[in-house]
């Protein structure tokens, strides 16, 4: 499974940003995060849902399944509310 996300990264970074935003966008109003809140975003992509519910003030832990894809750590960790942003070991990802 991982070889085939691996394979689409470029393209899903570029067709499927537009999408995700608007996705997350409609996501996060049918939810009640707020500030103070954790969010656990599995396949976190290209980071939609997890910058939007960090700028609703979650606490948020993305996690990113390709390993060619956009870093987790390097992607989300030195933004605010991203909390030890990672793949599946710490520095690396699934």
């Amino acid at each position: 499974m991982a070889e085939l996300f691996n394979a689409m990264v470029g393209a899903y970074e570029t067709w499927a940003e537009p999408l995700s935003a608007r996705l997350a966008q409609v996501a996060l109003r049918r939810t009640t995060v707020s500030p103070g809140d954790c969010a656990l975003d599995i396949g976190a992509g290209t980071g939609a849902l997890s910058l939007q519910a960090a700028a609703l003030g979650a606490s948020v832990l993305p996690s990113i399944f390709s390993r060619h894809g956009r870093s987790a750590e390097s992607t989300f960790g030195s933004l605010p509310g991203m909390q030890g942003a990672r793949g599946g070991r710490p520095g690396s990802h699934v």
